[in-house]
């Protein structure tokens, strides 16, 4: 079984809608079998969910590859709940009843395909109160991190070959504008688990930061159609291989 990673596609921002669609089509086109993959998107999936049509051009290219037999994973950024810098309370809600078909959907979000557990997180938890809502910062809470906790210490987990952490915001900056508020409690709780892969984007700067917290990959997954020109590798990552054959390049594009 074998992750791909994209992130931060940024549909309705210029042409990023046509690229992720090419994106798409390669991806049914050229991977196969497509149950031997499981392709995990870490949010900004949209670039302005104010917009009423982004929402809905996104998740025809997502339903594209579900129905082409591909497990699709997501998570919310920071653009998915608003313009990117302002945020508004009905989009959680919203998100959830498009891209998941139930509007009370909880984070931590637990799946389990082939013997690996994927965990996702909403790294846009805390920031939807009327005094964090104006920024592009995340937080996860305190709330969920005891949630995701209990998900590692369970009985389910143990017995999974593999664990993969997937959220939005980039957790190992301190960059204002993409800082994860509580970085440090989240780096508590993984380093008493095993942890095969953290996935995560935001910073669109597509870098690898092998063995930190303890876990082997840790990578920032750029921006899968290349906004504002940055870096997007479309990681395949298979999580039976050393690190170093994980592939990382243009090869969808």
């Amino acid at each position: 079984m074998k992750i791909i990673h994209l992130t931060d596609p940024h549909i309705g921002f210029q042409n990023c809608a046509e690229r992720f669609n090419i994106i798409a089509e390669n991806i049914i086109a050229k991977i196969h079998p497509a149950n031997d993959h499981v392709i995990v998107i870490t949010g900004d999936l949209v670039d302005d969910a104010t917009d009423p049509n982004q929402y809905p051009e996104a998740k025809k290219i997502i339903d594209k590859l579900k129905e082409s037999g591909f497990p699709v994973l997501i998570c919310p950024g920071n653009h998915d709940y608003g313009t990117g810098t302002i945020h508004f309370a009905k989009f959680p809600i919203l998100f959830r009843e498009v891209f998941f078909s139930d509007p009370h959907l909880q984070f931590p979000k637990l799946d389990i395909i082939q013997n690996t557990a994927f965990i996702g997180l909403d790294t846009m938890r805390g920031m939807m109160h009327w005094w964090t809502r104006w920024s592009s910062q995340g937080w996860i809470t305190s709330k969920q991190l005891r949630q995701l906790n209990k998900i590692l210490e369970s009985a389910i987990l143990k017995s999974c070959k593999h664990v993969v952490i997937y959220m939005h915001h980039h957790p190992f900056t301190f960059r204002w504008r993409f800082f994860l508020r509580d970085a440090g409690s989240l780096k508590h709780v993984l380093k008493r688990h095993k942890i095969d892969a953290l996935l995560f984007g935001h910073y669109h700067f597509g870098l690898a930061y092998p063995n930190r917290w303890g876990i082997v990959r840790c990578y920032d997954g750029g921006s899968s159609t290349s906004k504002w020109n940055s870096l997007f590798p479309h990681r395949m990552i298979d999580l039976d291989l050393p690190i170093e054959k994980d592939y990382d390049g243009k090869y969808l594009e």
